[in-house]
């Protein structure tokens, strides 16, 4: 593995170290140590739709018997953002977590929809809500206490994606196949028609048997 690749990883899983010693944090100053610990990922959002995002489930786990854990993923093309907007990110993901080891129903819509139960869960643990018209009491900012509880937090405030642009969908091509694209010649489509009925159809330059099922004789192409 070359020095780039090595460091890439190791400044991910440094990332990951940074990730949940925010989680630690906020567990101890803001629910008494009392929330167990899940997975936290840093993981990208290709819809580029959300800062991070709770799994309601116990997902991580080795085999079918074994209990598991659910996970925190944070976004990676957002951890470019302040460090207290990350944290804050962090701490409205607890508290799904929060519920969901409370057996109480917080969301709806698959998730998307934050309901009044997670309104009170969420300002009874150091954030204001403000209501969304689609996806509810989701719009959440530290509260002043919370801002003042972060300004002692002593751990790492930088995080690997600083500089990072978001991904497109040429990210997830292999330079062999960025090339085949450019070099491939377009394929031209043709009209082709029934002489008797005069039905159309679209087919490339060299297709060929394309036959009328209705009159049972083979289209002609039309020209241009």
């Amino acid at each position: 593995m070359d020095d780039k690749a090595f460091n890439a990883a190791k400044e991910y899983v440094l990332t990951l170290q940074a990730l949940e010693a925010i989680f630690d944090f906020w567990n101890e100053k803001l629910f008494d140590g009392a929330l167990e610990k899940p997975v936290i990922t840093a993981g990208q959002d290709r819809r580029g739709r959300a800062y991070g995002w709770f799994v309601p489930s116990r997902i991580w786990k080795k085999d079918a018997a074994e209990k598991g854990s659910p996970e925190i993923n944070m976004c990676s093309q957002y951890l470019s953002r302040t460090f207290e907007e990350v944290a804050q990110t962090m701490l409205h993901e607890m508290c799904h977590l929060y519920a969901f080891l409370h057996d109480v129903a917080d969301t709806s819509s698959n998730g998307r929809y934050h309901n009044r139960a997670f309104k009170t869960i969420a300002e009874s643990h150091g954030l204001m809500v403000d209501k969304s018209n689609s996806y509810g009491y989701s719009i959440t900012k530290l509260s002043e206490k919370s801002r003042e509880l972060l300004a002692a937090f002593e751990g790492e405030r930088r995080f690997l994606y600083d500089v990072r642009p978001r991904a497109s969908k040429d990210d997830f091509q292999s330079d062999a196949e960025r090339q085949n694209k450019k070099t491939r010649p377009p394929v031209a489509r043709f009209t082709f028609r029934c002489p008797k009925c005069g039905q159309r159809i679209k087919g490339y330059e060299n297709s060929a048997n394309l036959l009328c099922s209705t009159c049972m004789v083979p289209f002609e192409k039309e020209t241009r």
